[in-house]
């Protein structure tokens, strides 16, 4: 689960970091009961799902796969200009 998440999280920054533009990037990790919430949000030019799919890339793919894979949710809410937010929740063995 810890290699999982962490790559996830790898991915997320990866993407801020080459693609957005931001300035400003938040992260928050909680214990929630029997889950743990990953929250990453930054203030770049955001993108809707197809753009951020193109060019044969899957990193984003790869993050829902393994979200799913640890028996979690992986979701991504994005708006042109106005930045992106990544929420990940899995339950906690």
């Amino acid at each position: 689960m810890r290699h999982s998440v962490f790559l996830i999280v790898k991915e997320a920054l990866h993407n801020v970091v080459k693609h957005s533009g931001a300035t400003q990037l938040g992260l928050e990790l909680t214990a929630e009961g029997p889950a743990l919430r990953l929250c990453i949000e930054d203030n770049g030019r955001a993108s809707t799902w197809p753009q951020m799919a193109v060019g044969g890339h899957d990193g984003l793919g790869n993050m829902r796969r393994r979200a799913q894979a640890l028996g979690g949710i992986l979701e991504i809410q994005s708006k042109p200009g106005a930045g992106t937010r990544l929420v990940l929740n899995v339950p906690l063995p």
